[in-house]
């Protein structure tokens, strides 16, 4: 049995064919371009914005020296005049990224648990991140985020600006944050929270820091800048 082909495809001419294929591939880079440049520009921020307001000091360790910044800090004939926002400003920047390179990566959860890590108290994290890292000490009636449990592994972290805090929570009196092994990368960072007040401590007391929040971000510059810090 002989299969006529229908008379449309006899009208089909080569430049209806190469018309037709422009025209698709157009629509399809339209398509996937407008999805490309929004996911681009929607930003994803990991870790969380610190108010600058809220805190009392930021202390930076490199090379096992240390020096506390205040926040009020002005540093004349010095290249870096104002060390601690810088430090605030690459904070934040090393957590912004996009839903497009998200897209790629999984788009990676921020957690919050119970710190079951070797630095479990800050005399700890000093002896294994004394080489490059920063500390940020809220002021003890203008803590900034608090904890919440759950259960025994279950928790949450929140900022009080937009959570009321119960009795049972748990406040953050301080952020400490490790630089070492930072690679100029999107990666794995861990937060280690301070949850005692140091300032009804005795003075030296090792301070146990019960929580941890795995987040994620490119650290290379902040680390770069406190690397480069020679404050005293």
């Amino acid at each position: 049995m002989k299969i006529r082909k229908p008379n449309f495809i006899n009208n089909i001419t080569r430049k209806m064919v190469v018309t037709w294929a422009v025209l698709f591939t157009a629509l399809l880079v339209l398509g996937f371009g407008t999805a490309s440049l929004v996911l681009g520009v929607t930003h994803t921020q990991y870790g969380h914005y610190i108010e600058r307001n809220n805190i009392m000091r930021i202390e930076y360790r490199n090379g096992y020296r240390s020096k506390d910044l205040m926040r009020e800090m002005r540093v004349e004939n010095s290249l870096h005049q104002n060390a601690f926002d810088e430090i605030l400003n690459l904070l934040q920047r090393a957590g912004r990224t996009n839903n497009l390179s998200n897209l790629f990566r999984g788009n990676p959860d921020e957690t919050i648990e119970r710190n079951t890590l070797s630095a479990s108290h800050t005399s700890t994290f000093y002896h294994l991140y004394g080489q490059n890292s920063i500390i940020i000490w809220f002021a003890p009636q203008r803590t900034q985020f608090f904890v919440r449990q759950y259960s025994l592994n279950d928790f949450g972290f929140y900022e009080r600006a937009h959570h009321t805090a119960q009795s049972n929570d748990t406040n953050v009196y301080a952020i400490a944050i490790p630089l070492v092994n930072t690679s100029n990368t999107f990666q794995s960072q861990t937060w280690y929270l301070v949850t005692r007040n140091e300032m009804a401590e005795r003075q030296g007391t090792s301070l146990q820091i019960a929580n941890v929040i795995q987040t994620h971000g490119n650290y290379y510059h902040l680390w770069n800048f406190v690397n480069g810090l020679s404050l005293f």
